[in-house]
Parts: C-alpha cells; structure tokens; sequence
C-alpha cells in the first residue's frame, strides 16, 4: 500500500468535540480523510460520527476490517471522466477534484465493499457510491449550491427539510440501489433528482444534503431526537438499517 498521507489538519481534530456516542462505544466508525477538506469540516464530520461510535479517522490508502461503519465525506466535484457522466452533457462549471478521494475510490472502495462493512456516503460520498453502481449523473445543476440554504426532499411517506450545498446531482439510479428521497418536480426540466438511496442487498446508503451541518438542530416537523442522534430522521433512518444490516450477516 502506498505511503501514509500525513496532513497538518490531522493533529488539531484527532479528538471529536461531541460526547453523544457514548452509548454506542463499541462501535468503530471510520471517516476517510482528505487533506483537501477544512479543519472546520472534518471536525463536524467527526462529531457527527461519535453519534454512532468511537470516530476514527481513515487514510484514502488505508483498509480498516475492523469498521461498523464507513463514512465518506462530501468534497470536490465526481471527476469529469468517470462512467456516470458517459453520455452526459458536461459543464464548463465542472469544479476541480480530490485526488485523495479519487484514490479512495479507484483502489479501496472495492475492498470495503466486498468485506460488507457498512459505508455511508455525504454529498459527494452519496454521488461517488451512486456512480459506482451504474448511476447517471448531471454534471450541473442550478439553484442547490446555497450553503446557508434549505429545501424540502420527500420520501414514500415523510418530507424534510434539509440543507443544500451541490451542483451536480444523480439523474438514473443504478438498478441495484433504491431511491428513498426525492427533491422533488424542478431539479432538472422538471424531472426528480435522487436525494437518498440504499443499496438493495449490501449495507451502503447515502444522501446527497450534509447531515453532519445540522445534527444538533431541533424541529418538530423535521428533527427529532432519536437515540442518542439529534438530527434528521432519514439519515438516522439509513445508519441505523445499514449497521444493522451488517450486524445480522445479511
């Protein structure tokens, strides 16, 4: 395996701030790491995994058989070469990628996934894991990269409110995930983008909004607490599935 990445962010957010995993502490939840991700996001992700566990952090070179669960972040744009984009009209606002996660992606995933340990994907973790498995992709879309922002996303039963901070979307599913949420009529010439999916037979989910920017936020229509989460209740919905999933070998 290639030589460790070292980054000068790792030292200063080794240690997660929140204690709400504390119930869960024999859990190991794994958060690939890239050094192209701010100190300031990284230490919301690892927050945001200690609702589920003992957080670590996981090099893009690295092979953890002894995760509960997987996390990949949100980042850069999905490389403008990869499959999901074949056929597809590509952007001029195509934004640079993560050579990390891109790494990550072409020499490790495969090793996760055939071990069946549970891999959560966020933003661009989402759209990578959708491409993987025979996803579409539009290369750009208009009104979703709104940091400070919320939009409604519905499922079979519910809808939520949820942040939004992308511009590139899954269009086709691959046919073994099933969509879970939708963003609704208008994504792209009126047509549904996929905002939450899980894979039908393997523990892997993900959703394309940032849950880690809104876990302590409360709302009786969207939030609830849940466990030891605060946060919205299709992410918790989604880990809790795939960790069991995995924990009853199926």
């Amino acid at each position: 395996m290639s030589q460790t990445i070292v980054s000068p962010f790792v030292p200063e957010i080794i240690t997660p701030t929140s204690k709400e995993g504390s119930g869960n502490s024999g859990r190991t939840v794994g958060v690939l790491f890239s050094p192209h991700t701010s100190n300031h996001s990284m230490s919301q992700y690892l927050d945001f995994a200690a609702t589920k566990g003992n957080p670590r952090l996981v090099m893009p070179d690295e092979f953890r058989g002894d995760l509960d669960l997987l996390i990949i972040t949100g980042g850069a744009d999905l490389s403008a070469t990869n499959k999901a984009f074949l056929g597809r009209k590509l952007s001029y606002q195509h934004g640079k990628t993560d050579p990390h996660i891109e790494f990550f992606r072409t020499f490790l995933l495969d090793s996760y996934i055939e071990h069946k340990i549970p891999i959560f994907g966020i933003c661009l973790g989402f759209q990578l894991l959708a491409a993987h498995f025979g996803s579409k992709m539009y290369a750009h879309i208009d009104g979703h990269d709104v940091n400070t922002g919320l939009h409604m996303i519905k499922s079979k039963n519910h809808e939520y409110k949820v942040n939004t901070s992308h511009h590139q979307a899954v269009s086709i599913l691959g046919s073994d995930l099933e969509a879970v949420a939708f963003s609704g009529a208008g994504c792209v010439n009126n047509v549904e983008c996929v905002e939450a999916f899980k894979h039908k037979t393997l523990p892997i989910a993900g959703v394309q909004h940032h849950p880690e920017r809104m876990y302590n936020l409360l709302s009786s229509s969207t939030f609830k607490q849940t466990g030891s989460l605060v946060g919205d209740l299709i992410t918790h919905e989604l880990i809790n599935e795939i960790m069991s999933k995995n924990a009853k070998g199926n």
